[in-house]
């Protein structure tokens, strides 16, 4: 009797499962999976704080640019000053944003000057020096008169008696009384033989210059 019910037991537990063990089984694979969900998370969470993300940096050509920094540690990049960015820097005279360097400012962006090199303004030529014997002067070209002895000028006239208008020097032979000649060929300076308290006749002028009261009258002729 006692092994028939033994082996009825038997049977049953064999067909329906140890309560016991199927709980202990239920318990085992509650932790495994807490514990893996754990350990899922964990991982995770790591590996968000610690991941790092790298990209490529683009960068492209452009004016250069100056970065500062305030008072709350803050920066902020603002482009160089340059010439020619329309904006009057303080070491700028001027600053017109183009490439023009014949206008009233050049690509120094310095206003116009005489002897700079640069055609501007209202020059008539700049030859970027101050020989002021050359074609170009004061940045208009030389002329007879203008104050400057040129190198194709004997002399300058103003002050120089001696000087003829077209700048050459006054030279005896050349038909202008001028300077110290009393008179020169035909040029008698306006004189006549009564400028020299004689009577009328032919005030004549000597090949140097000198005048010639021989043919002057003593008396009335």
């Amino acid at each position: 009797m006692r092994a028939w019910a033994a082996a009825t037991w038997l049977a049953v537990s064999l067909a329906c499962g140890d309560p016991q063990s199927k709980a202990a089984q239920t318990d085992a694979s509650s932790s495994t999976t807490a514990s893996a969900t754990t350990g899922a998370t964990a991982t995770s969470g790591a590996s968000g704080a610690g991941s790092t993300s790298t990209g490529a940096v683009e960068t492209s050509a452009g004016p250069s640019t100056t970065t500062t920094t305030d008072d709350s540690g803050s920066t902020s990049g603002t482009p160089a000053a340059r010439c020619g960015d329309g904006v009057i820097d303080p070491e700028e005279a001027c600053d017109d944003g183009n490439l023009v360097d014949h206008d009233e400012c050049s690509n120094a962006c310095a206003g116009p000057a005489c002897g700079d090199g640069i055609l501007q303004g209202g020059e008539e030529c700049d030859d970027g020096n101050r020989d002021y014997a050359d074609e170009c002067t004061t940045c208009v070209f030389g002329f007879c008169g203008d104050g400057w002895l040129g190198r194709q000028e004997a002399c300058e006239p103003g002050d120089n008696p001696e000087c003829h208008g077209d700048c050459t020097l006054n030279v005896c032979g050349d038909g202008v009384a001028q300077g110290s000649e009393a008179c020169d060929g035909e040029d008698l300076a306006g004189d006549t033989c009564a400028d020299f308290m004689l009577f009328d006749g032919a005030l004549q002028c000597t090949d140097r210059c000198a005048v010639d009261l021989s043919m002057c009258c003593v008396a009335p002729c």
